[in-house]
């Protein structure tokens, strides 16, 4: 379901916002994701593309896996 909607927001061109707490599959799609919102507790902990995320977010990185 995540890949057929991902695809169409692609080919259509349109944004989007995910509610996503399986965070594993963005790794998977992180060419098609254009920004994050990393929310822990309520608050936003991080923001930014994927690599970004990975590299400087400890707690992104870990949920991740």
């Amino acid at each position: 379901m995540f890949d057929s909607l991902l695809r169409l927001v692609h080919e259509r061109g349109i944004s989007v916002v995910i509610a996503l707490n399986q965070l594993h599959l963005l790794g998977q799609h992180a060419e098609h994701i254009h920004h994050i919102v990393f929310l822990r507790d309520g608050r936003i902990e991080a923001q930014g593309k994927y690599a970004e995320l990975i590299s400087g977010c400890v707690p992104f990185a870990e949920m991740v896996g």
